[in-house]
């Protein structure tokens, strides 16, 4: 066959390229489309939580220290001396608590351990926040009262020169005086300790005639609160002698001086 001749080549030429275009689309066609994803959503943040509303704090004395919501407030050192940054951490930790001390009716549960002047301290700071009561809470015998009302030096200064004052002293005895000064009437040491029943009759027959009803309490240097809170319940039970609250020095009183 006699060669094609070159126009006719390239007519041939133009023509297979539409026919090669088509089946390349149809191979395309033949193939699967990937099928689209949608856009994965963001996850939504969780939710801040609200912390737990905050209750009111334990208020404790126990053999080493004040504490409030468990934190310490050493007010003594290692050689029994006071610690000035005790009492301000004692401040500190009382200041954070203020919501819940303004204007309350608040307990402080006591050790019987604990040391009379860690006690009187802590009323005289929980006093700056103005509760409506302040109640000292130990355990003792079935017969005293378990808590106290426990007033501060400011109340102090309104009561009665008549009321009473009464302390354990340095050989387990008592002392029953008047918050003016004066003789101290002394009950001995009875078989297991102070001789609570002997002092009572005391302090019915000196209430008599006065109309206060407070009983300043405290002890001798080394005598425990535990001491000190019954004698002080034991004056409270007593019905003829009319007493209904107390108050705790931060200085231990002395029999027969004025406080």
């Amino acid at each position: 066959m006699a060669p094609m001749s070159r126009p006719r080549r390239q007519i041939a030429l133009h023509a297979l390229v539409p026919v090669a275009l088509l089946a390349t689309l149809a191979a395309c066609d033949s193939k699967e489309s990937p099928v689209a994803q949608p856009a994965a959503r963001p996850s939504a943040a969780p939710a801040a939580e609200e912390p737990p509303p905050r209750s009111p704090p334990v208020l404790a004395v126990d053999d080493v220290s004040p504490l409030v919501r468990g934190n310490r407030g050493m007010l003594t050192d290692g050689s029994g001396k006071a610690d000035p940054l005790g009492l301000a951490q004692l401040k500190k930790d009382l200041s954070a608590e203020k919501e819940f001390l303004a204007g309350k009716e608040l307990t402080i549960t006591v050790d019987r351990k604990a040391r009379p002047e860690w006690v009187a301290t802590f009323v005289e700071e929980l006093a700056s926040f103005g509760p409506t009561r302040v109640w000292l809470e130990t355990s003792t015998r079935p017969d005293y009262p378990g808590k106290l009302e426990a007033i501060s030096q400011a109340d102090l200064k309104t009561a009665a020169p008549c009321s009473l004052v009464g302390a354990i002293t340095a050989d387990r005895g008592t002392a029953i005086w008047r918050v003016n000064g004066g003789t101290a009437r002394k009950r001995g040491r009875g078989m297991g300790g102070p001789d609570l029943t002997m002092t009572g009759d005391t302090i019915v027959s000196m209430a008599k005639g006065c109309k206060s009803d407070l009983f300043v309490v405290g002890g001798a240097e080394g005598v425990e609160w535990g001491l000190v809170h019954d004698l002080a319940a034991s004056g409270l039970s007593l019905e003829k002698a009319g007493l209904r609250r107390v108050h705790v020095p931060v200085q231990r009183p002395v029999p027969g001086n004025r406080l």
